[in-house]
């Protein structure tokens, strides 16, 4: 009885879950039917919410366009108003400078033509009197040069170059009279009868010392030799840089005076052309002054001219070097 009652409770229970399943299948389909209506229309929406979107914008698109259209129409017209107007307003203005252009160029073309007639009356004296530095720098110069002890004292650049070419070829040779050398050496070996060599060996022998072959002795020559060579390349690299280091220092103090001099100079030319354009030394002169006459006389430039040569003392000293060069020549003659 127990048996056979689990067995139809077993058997309920099958059916009820069978049922259930049936059950929850009719409903799964129900409700993917319902997702897929959805679905559907979700996307029908979707669709119609896209066209209605890209309409609204089409819509602003349009309506910024045609409102740009008609402010470039507006400022078109505006810029070719403006255009006009200021076309004749330069016309206007350039016919009036180029009336004030031409009287201007008409007062230069005056002033300029003065100015060259003074400049070359005055143009030979200022050649005579740059010519007369010039010789003044130069002589000044050599006695710089001759009275400088590092200059004389030290090597020319040609000695420099003779010598290293000299101690270039002497190495070139060197290796040949090593090689003379151990031939000689070589042949003291092989002549026949008592040599140096075997008498030092006999001496060796005698004196129960270590017996001393040709090859030790090449062994030897050829360590004193490396050992020379390179004290020699030592010596040789120090003598350079001490010749490069006393030739750099001499010329670097030889180039900063002609610098110095140079610069010197060149400011005393400028305030000379300066003196020279300007002889009045009003630099602001009026067109009334100008027309009135010639811009002062000879004899006013030439002495605004020594002015300024006095002004500089390296001129001073230039010219009293070449009054002096000047007197010993007459003394002489």
């Amino acid at each position: 009885l127990a048996a056979s009652s689990a067995q139809r409770a077993a058997e309920e229970a099958a059916e009820a879950a069978a049922a259930t399943a049936e059950a929850s299948k009719a409903l799964l389909a129900e409700h993917t039917e319902r997702q897929g209506s959805l679905v559907r229309d979700f996307e029908a929406w979707s669709l119609q919410a896209q066209e209605q979107a890209a309409a609204k914008v089409l819509g602003a698109h349009e309506a910024a366009i045609s409102d740009m259209l008609r402010t470039m129409d507006r400022h078109r017209l505006q810029t070719k108003e403006d255009t006009l107007r200021t076309r004749e307003e330069l016309m206007v203005v350039m016919k009036t400078n180029s009336k004030v252009v031409d009287g201007k160029m008409a007062e230069i073309r005056g002033r300029i033509q003065l100015l060259a007639a003074e400049a070359g009356r005055s143009l030979g004296d200022l050649n005579l009197d740059v010519e007369r530095l010039r010789r003044g720098d130069s002589s000044l110069f050599q006695e710089s040069t001759l009275e400088s002890p590092s200059y004389s004292s030290l090597p020319g650049l040609r000695e420099l170059r003779h010598a290293v070419t000299d101690e270039a070829k002497r190495r070139e040779l060197e290796p040949q009279r090593i090689s003379e050398r151990l031939k000689e050496y070589s042949e003291d070996s092989t002549i026949p009868g008592p040599s140096r060599l075997s008498q030092f060996q006999e001496e060796s022998q005698g004196s129960k010392a270590s017996p001393f072959t040709v090859l030790d002795g090449l062994r030897g020559c050829e360590a004193a030799i490396s050992a020379m060579d390179r004290r020699v390349t030592k010596l040789e690299d120090c003598v350079e840089d001490r010749l490069y280091d006393m030739v750099r220092l001499d010329v670097g103090k030889h180039a900063a005076m002609q610098q110095g001099h140079l610069q010197e100079m060149g400011q005393k030319m400028d305030k000379l052309v300066h003196t020279l354009h300007t002889p009045s030394g009003h630099e602001n002169a009026t067109t009334a002054q100008l027309a009135g006459g010639p811009l002062g006389s000879r004899e006013s430039w030439r002495q605004q001219f020594r002015s300024a040569l006095n002004d500089s003392m390296y001129v001073q000293r230039a010219l009293k070097t070449n009054r002096r060069t000047a007197g010993d020549v007459e003394a002489q003659g």
